[in-house]
């Protein structure tokens, strides 16, 4: 049975004419959700990802990438129920090819976030990224020929407008969508994008116009061709700006979305706080390896289970305020996995994180030791939500006091698995009777301290 994830945002209000007195209407915002910009840790296509509860929706040149995560399976693992081995996450992918749009080259950006996000993933500094902010909108300029596309995080929901400026024909807008098991308009008008991991629903649009400082609603309703979306309109006004008003929902098969497990946390010497855990499925999507055109209409496999990024975040002496969070790790969404198991700061509030990884290409700054040394597979911990690829090396590392700058990293291991606790006689862990209580309550397997002299 799908469940709504997304509260549907009816702007009711703004159906009545001739009341409203203002040039554009105007929308409410959360602090915490909105449009991250990518200044270099993402691929150059990418110009924003926005989260949402099942998902992350990535923002790309002439195109949306909508990647839906169902991590049900991996919660009812944890929980103590019989999963059976070789699960795997549901996700799939489905992309709104905007047809014959233009490269955008202005982008104007509002309502910028008091937090940052800082990002170390990977090897390759190339693409390390601070100071990262998240905004409540955006416009793409002349992302058609006299039509301007802008992105807006109302409330929890995701919107776009299309500004059509006077006299362009708003029938140059054109959506193809790529990847979706079915596509319909149902009775109510909305347009409906089904896929293996969930739904994507469009409310019908609202169109209008403002004539005399006053808004007036112009009849709008989606118009499908095969695969591909258009918007039917009804008699407009040529020489005033028109503005084309859809809102997405998201609705997945499972109501277990969340994407994140804390693990540790620790106190910064100013009095603030700090707390680290893992986040899943943080990164774009990874191309299934057969997909027809990788650059264009990719699809992909089955998530991979238990894979892992590490995030700490530092908050505010009162703890009402996230100040930043920073991403470390390696590997993509299906192999690769980072734990936290301590956190500590020093004097200047840095702070030392201690945890294991199984990323050959994790993050290595003046490393005592540069390289993965191995390990062997086998005890994977699945029942914890954990899976590392192969075999996992302690890694110690030291983020600055902004969380700006990655001051230090190094791999510590030999050939075996280090920096978790399991037990031989567990064998590979592959069924919940193989762990006692202390390793599934309190997370034994990844206990362990990190202390500054």
């Amino acid at each position: 049975m799908k469940l709504l994830i997304k509260s549907i945002i009816l702007t009711v209000n703004l159906l009545i004419v001739n009341v409203v007195t203002s040039q554009e209407i105007h929308h409410s915002h959360s602090p915490h959700h909105g449009f991250t910009e990518n200044k270099g840790q993402w691929e150059k296509p990418i110009l924003f990802q926005s989260k949402f509860s099942g998902g992350n929706m990535w923002i790309q040149q002439n195109k949306f990438v909508f990647h839906l995560q169902d991590f049900s399976e991996m919660h009812a693992a944890h929980l103590g129920k019989d999963v059976p081995q070789g699960v795997k996450n549901k996700q799939d992918v489905v992309h709104f090819n905007f047809l014959n749009s233009n490269t955008v080259a202005k982008i104007e950006k509002s309502g910028k976030s008091d937090f940052y996000y800082n990002y170390f993933i990977g090897n390759d500094k190339n693409k390390w990224a601070s100071n990262v902010r998240s905004y409540s909108e955006a416009i793409l300029r002349n992302f058609y020929n006299g039509i301007d596309l802008k992105l807006i995080e109302k409330e929890l929901a995701l919107k776009y407008e299309f500004h059509v400026k006077p006299n362009v024909d708003p029938n140059q807008i054109k959506i193809n969508i790529a990847g979706a098991k079915k596509i319909f308009i149902d009775a109510k008008g909305k347009l409906n994008v089904e896929t293996k991991a969930g739904t994507v629903i469009e409310e019908k649009p609202y169109a209008y116009q403002v004539k005399n400082g006053k808004i007036v609603e112009i009849p709008c309703t989606f118009s499908l061709t095969d695969s591909t979306v258009t918007f039917k309109l009804g008699a407009y006004t040529k020489n005033l700006e028109l503005i084309i008003d859809p809102t997405l929902i998201f609705a997945t098969y499972s109501g277990s979305v969340t994407d994140n497990f804390g693990m540790t946390a620790t106190f910064g010497q100013d009095g603030t706080a700090f707390s680290g855990g893992t986040v899943y499925g943080n990164q774009y999507p990874t191309p299934d390896n057969s997909a027809y055109h990788v650059s264009s209409n990719f699809t992909v496999n089955e998530g991979g289970y238990g894979i892992t990024d590490v995030f700490v975040s530092k908050y505010s002496v009162d703890g009402s305020t996230m100040l930043w969070t920073t991403f470390l790790g390696g590997g993509n969404n299906n192999q690769g996995t980072e734990t936290v198991h301590s956190l500590i700061t020093d004097k200047n509030n840095n702070l030392y994180l201690f945890g294991a990884t199984s990323s050959t290409d994790f993050p290595i700054v003046n490393g005592y030791q540069t390289t993965h040394a191995g390990g062997t597979n086998g005890s994977q911990f699945y029942y914890n939500g954990v899976y590392y690829s192969t075999g996992m090396d302690i890694y110690v590392s030291k983020i600055s006091a902004d969380g700006h700058n990655l001051l230090g990293s190094t791999f510590m291991g030999g050939s075996g698995n280090d920096g978790v606790n399991y037990k031989l006689s567990s064998g590979n862990y592959g069924s919940y009777v193989a762990y006692d209580s202390l390793t599934v309550n309190y997370g034994d397997t990844f206990r362990g301290e990190i202390m500054l002299d």
